[in-house]
């Protein structure tokens, strides 16, 4: 089960990031070749809810790059599906609760601005969950990193 979640997660960060794709560059009498990577992370942050349970993160991250017959790049493009554990405080964070049949992870209720003890995870609860997981380009100026200037933007300049 957990590797299927792991292909769909992957599938759709995929598809859902580069279907509106358009490279900036064409090249020209020169053969050209796409490369696509991929990289997760887990980490410890950021901080813990205010009743000291850690906050925990995780990260896949996805470039795809335009090279030339040179290896040159001429076009790249990028996005991160950054999920947290359900105690985060940010509104548009993906959250996963956790694998069904356990008991849960602290949830941050937004409308109150508390912290709320584990509700039992269903496959329905995970399953609802995942469906609205949004990658930082998709959160766009929702992701909260810097106002008028957000993450998508600062990506779309170093791109």
């Amino acid at each position: 089960m957990k590797k299927l979640l792991a292909f769909a997660v992957s599938t759709a960060v995929i598809a859902g990031s580069f279907t509106n794709f358009a490279f900036a560059a064409e090249p020209s009498g020169v053969p050209a070749y796409i490369g696509l990577g991929a990289v997760g992370n887990f980490r410890e942050g950021p901080g813990a809810d205010d009743t000291g349970t850690p906050v925990y993160t995780f990260n896949y991250t996805y470039a795809l790059a335009l090279f030339d017959g040179y290896g040159k790049i001429l076009d790249v493009e990028s996005d991160i599906l950054e999920v947290s554990t359900p105690n985060y405080d940010g509104a548009s964070m993906p959250h996963f609760s956790g694998w069904p049949t356990t008991p849960g992870y602290n949830t941050f209720d937004h409308a109150t601005g508390k912290i709320v003890a584990p509700m039992g995870v269903t496959v329905e609860s995970a399953t609802a969950e995942i469906a609205h997981w949004k990658t930082k380009r998709e959160r766009g100026d929702t992701y909260g990193m810097k106002a008028g200037n957000d993450w998508h933007k600062q990506m779309d300049y170093y791109e």
